[in-house]
């Protein structure tokens, strides 16, 4: 199983764990070598999933943004800002028809759908000032992951916006050719981005999912009792997942504050504000991702807020 993070991250834990459950219930016969490092793909993202398709490897795990880069843009429906606003709603939502419309799509593209975890809710930074607004917003210069739809979102709001991999974007950032970018507190961690940033805007404006996927015709070729232990391991360990995503969140903004940086929440006001100046965003998507696919997101996380009693 090849994974895209260090061996101590979200990624690299959650496959481990599967790997070991499996290992554990099968008496050692299956055995799932996980990777981490990005070292089978070479660093690359299009290479990893073009293996994972051909069985090249067997098993990988990616973000939406991912696929929805290298597979099809139905999958950057979870990419429009401000759909889904914490990790409990994203746990319900990923766990009801939404998550069975992701393992449709990942089943035409010859993949498997075996955990679905999540990386964290990605976050702002940047070196000049607090954003609490989308005025705060205007005249800076992001980096941002690759999809089109951030760099239309930051556009937007009247930033400008790059795409970039990692190690260009660290030292973009330190050389001031960038002003900040987004990911997860896990990344901004990872990367000691406190190094070169000094602000964090705590808005959980997109997040991340990370779905544990194998090759169907190396999953089928299994026995069927293993199938179902692949299965059943695949959604513990997401479970776990998710949970120590969330408790890591939680720790990373007192981590942070401690390496120097200020933590800025918006008020609800501004998040409204927000989402308000992304609303035509999801016009200019819809045709990519599909009417339906927003429609269908939109309301499931109604249906959480619902259920865990929020109006």
């Amino acid at each position: 199983m090849s994974v895209n993070d260090r061996p101590d991250g979200h990624t690299a834990i959650m496959a481990k764990d599967m790997a070991d459950g499996v290992a554990r219930r099968t008496n050692g016969a299956l055995k799932i070598e996980v990777f981490p490092n990005h070292t089978l793909a070479g660093g690359n993202f299009k290479t990893e999933i073009e293996l994972a398709r051909s069985g090249g490897i067997d098993m990988a795990m990616n973000s939406t943004i991912i696929f929805g880069l290298f597979i099809d843009r139905k999958f950057d429906v979870f990419s429009l800002p401000f759909m889904i606003p914490d990790h409990q709603v994203f746990g319900k939502v990923v766990d009801g028809p939404m998550g069975t419309k992701l393992e449709e799509w990942l089943a035409q593209a010859g993949l498997t759908s075996i955990g679905m975890g999540i990386n964290g809710f990605r976050q702002l930074t940047n070196s000049k000032r607090p954003i609490r607004t989308v005025d705060d917003i205007k005249g800076l210069k992001f980096r941002v992951a690759g999809t089109e739809v951030f760099l239309s979102a930051f556009k937007r709001m009247g930033a400008d916006a790059v795409t970039m991999n990692a190690q260009e974007m660290l030292q973009a950032m330190a050389t001031g050719v960038v002003d900040g970018q987004e990911n997860p507190y896990v990344s901004i961690l990872a990367f000691r981005m406190f190094e070169v940033q000094k602000h964090v805007t705590a808005w959980n404006y997109v997040v991340d999912p990370m779905i544990m996927y194998a090759n169907t015709r190396k999953f089928r070729s299994l026995k069927p009792e293993w199938q179902q232990i692949m299965r059943e391991e695949g959604k513990r360990a997401a479970l776990a997942a998710r949970a120590r995503a969330e408790k890591d969140d939680l720790a990373a903004i007192e981590e942070l504050k401690a390496k120097g940086m200020t933590i800025t929440v918006p008020t609800p006001e501004a998040i409204t504000q927000f989402q308000k100046t992304f609303e035509p965003l999801y016009t200019e998507f819809e045709s990519r991702i599909g009417k339906e696919n927003i429609e269908l997101l939109r309301s499931e996380v109604a249906r959480a807020k619902r259920e865990l009693g929020r109006s």
